[in-house]
C-alpha cells in the first residue's frame, strides 16, 4: 500500500484496482456475520458447504462470504455447483 502524499509513478501492462472492501450493514450488523477475527462482518458459513455456521437452512455465495479470496462477481459462479451438492 502507498501511504506517501507525493506522486508515485508505476509502470504497468494492465492494472486491476481493488478498493478497500467490508461486507454490507444487512449482514455486518446481524447474527449472520462472523462476530471476531479477521472476516469480522463477513457471512459466517462453513468453508466446504458454504452454509451458515447457526442458522442451517441458510447458505452464503458470492461476495458476502468471509473468506479470503477476491470479491468479485466471478467467485459466485464456483460457489453455485458447491450449494448445489449441498
Amino acid at each position: 500500500m502507498i501511504t506517501k502524499r507525493e506522486t508515485v509513478e508505476i509502470g504497468y501492462d494492465f492494472i486491476h484496482v481493488v478498493p478497500p472492501m467490508k461486507a454490507v450493514d444487512a449482514v455486518a450488523d446481524s447474527p449472520l456475520g462472523w462476530q471476531k477475527g479477521s472476516a469480522k462482518g463477513w457471512f459466517a458459513h462453513d468453508r466446504y458447504t458454504l452454509q451458515h455456521m447457526k442458522y442451517k437452512n441458510v447458505f452464503g455465495i458470492g461476495d458476502i462470504l468471509g473468506i479470503p479470496l477476491g470479491k468479485t462477481g466471478g467467485s459466485a459462479r464456483h460457489h453455485g455447483p458447491v450449494i448445489q451438492k449441498t
